[in-house]
This record gives structure tokens, sequence and C-alpha cells, in this order.
């Protein structure tokens, strides 16, 4: 038996299209990064880290 849904879960479920775009750009911005001189591999993993901190800032702002 499956849990309800909620809201919640639902506005985070991901379909295989979503999860295939996400790759898709994530791709693109690795290579766009390419372009440029420097570390590619430490200047993408540093902005998302920071996209992810703003995710986690996002989210402890809506939830207060």
């Amino acid at each position: 038996m499956r849990p309800p849904a909620t809201k919640e879960r639902v506005e985070h479920s991901l379909d295989m299209a979503d999860v295939a775009a996400m790759m898709a750009a994530e791709m693109t911005l690795y290579h766009l990064l390419g372009r440029e001189s420097g570390d590619v591999y430490g200047r993408y993993n540093s902005l998302l880290r920071r996209l992810a901190s703003f995710e986690r800032s996002l989210d402890r702002a809506l939830s207060a």
C-alpha cells in the first residue's frame, strides 16, 4: 500500500523528462565552464555548493 500523497511530496516529485532536462543543464554548464581557463571541475563543484547553500537558506526562510 502506498502512503498518501502529501503536498510536499507532490511538489518535489520528478518524472524522467525532468531528470533528463536537469542532467542536460548540468552538462551544458560544465561544458560552458570548460570554455574558460581554470579548473573546470573545481568551479563546477563550487557553483553546486553555492546553489545548495541558497536552497537550504530558502527552505529555512520559507519554513519560518
